[in-house]
């Protein structure tokens, strides 16, 4: 019976905005029957506007500094970072003004995510994105594949960021909060973790300021309710930083580069090329080039088959 309830909650609160969502398990809740509802991962973007499956032989742009770049290869693995420590300090409570903001904080931790750019020879050219995200033209841009046959393991999500207007609501978010309080009016009933159904969609809107990144998102959902969160054995190791004045942790996961491996439950990601920025001078980028080429075959313990440029 619960599991029926579940199911009418998801048709009539979910599914108008997140069309292929589907039930994955849930837990009873207080003396009126409320519910803890878990939705299916795999089916959560299906046919939404988040909705970004991965095609065989795609590319996508991430770029950075120069001491990242070398980070990156030294330590064969790209990092994710959870919401509170990205830059945008607006993000995520921007995008649903009904989230407990108490909670807010917690919420974020919660959500590993990482950056990238749709692979276009405009965008690896783009001044904006050089200027914010690549030291200004002297920085880099790694040329990176996530490989399809491997997909995209279901605690995380790929998908589209949208990009909306701060100062107007975002509706399909306002709907969906209107429909989950119509629901518990006609039923008697709800979901306990509404917060926790919406966080994750909210961590795909940002502000229109940032409409030129058209940036694609990958996002790893730390599991569990205990802090500091952790992650499972089978999954890359969680890394933890301490805010000692805020009394907190924020949390990293360090995805690895350049390995099909099937012992941990990760995306297979390679580098294909690495793009240095194009005010650097020739003699910096023939020596970070060849300080590169050094670094990558030390690292990953074979000649570099990728290709080192400047950009235009």
């Amino acid at each position: 019976m619960h599991f029926n309830r579940g199911d009418l909650y998801i048709k009539q609160v979910i599914k108008p905005f997140l069309p292929e969502a589907r039930q994955e398990s849930f837990l009873t809740v207080g003396f009126d029957s409320d519910l803890k509802l878990n939705l299916d991962p795999y089916s959560l973007f299906g046919d939404s506007t988040f909705d970004r499956k991965l095609e065989f032989g795609e590319h996508f742009l991430h770029f950075t500094s120069i001491t990242n770049l070398f980070n990156i290869i030294r330590s064969q693995s790209i990092w994710m970072r959870d919401l509170n420590s990205l830059s945008d300090e607006k993000e995520f409570t921007f995008a649903n003004t009904h989230l407990n903001p108490k909670e807010s904080g917690t919420l974020k931790s919660r959500l590993l995510s990482l950056s990238l750019c749709e692979f276009s020879e405009k965008t690896a050219k783009d001044s904006f994105m050089w200027n914010e995200y690549g030291s200004d033209h002297k920085g880099a841009c790694l040329k990176l594949k996530i490989h399809k046959t491997r997909g995209i393991p279901p605690t995380y999500q790929l998908g589209n960021i949208i990009y909306h207007n701060k100062k107007t609501p975002i509706i399909d978010l306002e709907n969906l909060y209107k429909r989950h309080l119509k629901f518990k009016e006609e039923h008697g009933y709800s979901i306990t973790n509404i917060d926790e159904i919406l966080y994750l969609v909210s961590s795909y809107y940002k502000q229109d300021c940032f409409v030129k990144e058209q940036e694609i998102r990958l996002v790893k959902t730390l599991s569990g309710t205990s802090l500091p969160f952790r992650n499972s054995p089978e999954e890359p190791p969680l890394e933890y930083a301490y805010i000692s004045e805020e009394g907190c942790f924020r949390y990293f996961m360090e995805l690895p580069l350049n390995k099909a491996t099937n012992s941990i439950i990760a995306p297979h990601i390679t580098i294909e090329e690495i793009i240095f920025g194009k005010h650097i001078s020739d003699q910096e980028f023939y020596t970070l080039s060849e300080i590169t080429a050094e670094q990558y075959k030390n690292s990953f313990q074979s000649e570099p088959m990728i290709s080192i440029i400047r950009g235009d």
